[in-house]
């Protein structure tokens, strides 16, 4: 499967970046067992990696569940699926319930996104700032414009006159 992000190619160096870290992560230094299968870092960035044109590059023979994890640190970095452009699918797994069950695991995923945005404007309403309490004197004492030009005609020198 290829997947192309939003803002490629200007953002491959970054994608590139986030792609190895995760791999790095995931990996850790001494690999992991996942499938009856032994995973290295270099092992799951032969199947799992950015193009120097910006696209990401899955295996579609690769471990299912390692790509999902994969594919998963990269929502976690901003880097929606839903919002990218597949230009090429899972060939040999890609069926039509595919497709429907991510188009419906996208819808979900939205309603829950619009969800907390408005749990989130909720709580912003109900924040109090003690700024709107203050008297609007307090803001100016009628002296602004006279202590700008004061500090405007200082000079580095005024302190030595002093002494």
């Amino acid at each position: 499967m290829v997947i192309r992000f939003r803002n490629m190619p200007v953002m491959a160096d970054v994608l590139k970046r986030h792609v190895k870290e995760l791999i790095a992560q995931m990996s850790g230094a001494d690999g992991f067992y996942e499938g009856g299968t032994y995973h290295t870092a270099f092992s799951v960035s032969q199947h799992f990696y950015v193009r120097p044109n910006g696209d990401l590059y899955v295996d579609d023979d690769y471990e299912e569940l390692v790509t999902g994890m994969l594919l998963q640190g990269l929502r976690a970095r901003s880097y929606c699926i839903e919002d990218a452009e597949i230009i090429e699918p899972r060939v040999s797994h890609w069926t039509e319930e595919d497709e429907e069950r991510l188009r419906e695991i996208s819808n979900h995923m939205n309603e829950e996104l619009r969800k907390r945005d408005e749990e989130i404007a909720e709580e912003d309403d109900d924040i109090i700032n003690f700024e709107d309490y203050l008297p609007d004197s307090y803001y100016d004492d009628g002296h602004f414009e006279d202590e700008m030009e004061e500090i405007s005609h200082l000079s580095l020198d005024d302190d030595d006159d002093d002494e």
